[in-house]
């Protein structure tokens, strides 16, 4: 039995091609978050825009997407990247009003 999607792409992100990447865009983005412009430094993820098109490595053995150019890639600090990818409510680029924190205090408080 081969190996599921996700396992293959868990073996992409420890390859030299996807870190090699990965550290240009860090680079690239001086540690700060490329959506909101948080200092990213030390919790941050390197990720996809989307996965279309095709690799910028004609000898790429990863699927369509995965291996693409930086250009299609972009530092997020955590919350984005949660955020974008559904797993959180918060958005750093519309953070929650008072009004909206002292609700939240008080439902946890019932």
């Amino acid at each position: 039995m081969g190996l599921s999607r996700r396992e293959l792409y868990q073996m992409f992100l420890k390859s030299p091609e996807w870190k090699k990447k990965a550290s240009f865009v860090r680079v690239r983005a001086c540690s700060h978050c490329e959506r909101c412009g948080c200092l990213a430094e030390h919790c941050s993820a390197v990720h996809h825009k989307h996965y279309k098109g095709h690799s910028d490595n004609p000898d790429t053995k990863w699927p369509a997407g995965w291996d693409c150019h930086p250009m299609y890639l972009q530092l997020l600090c955590c919350d984005c990247h949660e955020f974008i990818h559904g797993r959180s409510c918060y958005d750093p680029l519309s953070p929650p009003s008072w009004a909206d924190l002292e609700e939240r205090v008080k439902k946890l408080g019932q």
